[in-house]
């Protein structure tokens, strides 16, 4: 799974894999453009393999359809699709193109960090979607120019650090979200990342 997008001077790409012997991932990284906003969402359903990959599918179809404006409606949907199943958690969020506000909502495990002159990991909420998840609660951030995003499902080691990868603030986002999987990805979990570079 890889993809790459660059809206305006934003530079956006995903990669993922499937963990150790299996074929098919419980993750899905997704990008939306609208207006002067981009939808950004990292999705970590529970399990592996083609019964969480079949939990992804239908996640992407709601991102696909619905009203991504106000995340703290989307969660809730997203919780209700769920209910019942094997669940999930998410970070999903708006970044406006223009202002680089990034507003967010994160659920459960997946991580988030911002590198730059000021680093700083995503605030976040316990919950599981699809079991017991708090009022949706938004946060912000605003990026500089020149700051990486990166959101990362929990098949990437929470301790990963870009200043480790070589050539982190040149190399376009496509590579360096490769990278951050190759080296920092964990053999026994699916593992996705999606990297912003402004």
């Amino acid at each position: 799974m890889t993809a790459v997008t660059q809206p305006d001077e934003i530079e956006m790409a995903f990669f993922g894999r499937a963990c150790r012997g299996e074929h098919y991932s419980g993750d899905l990284a997704f990008i939306r453009e609208q207006g002067p906003e981009t939808f950004l969402s990292i999705f970590d359903a529970a399990g592996h393999g083609r019964s969480a990959h079949m939990v992804v599918l239908g996640i992407e179809k709601i991102l696909r359809t619905s009203d991504v404006e106000d995340v703290t409606t989307l969660v809730p949907e997203l919780h209700e699709h769920l209910t019942g199943g094997p669940g999930g958690v998410v970070i999903a969020g708006n970044l406006n193109r223009e202002s680089l506000e990034f507003r967010y909502v994160r659920i459960g495990d997946s991580h988030g960090r911002i590198f730059g002159p000021r680093n700083r990991s995503l605030q976040g909420q316990a919950g599981m979607l699809g079991n017991v998840i708090p009022t949706p609660e938004i946060h912000s951030e605003t990026l500089g120019r020149g700051d990486i995003l990166v959101l990362c499902t929990d098949g990437i080691s929470e301790r990963f650090d870009l200043a480790q990868i070589p050539g982190n603030q040149t190399i376009s986002a496509e590579v360096l979200a490769h990278r951050i999987v190759d080296q920092f990805g964990k053999g026994h979990d699916d593992a996705t990342c999606l990297v912003v570079r402004c």
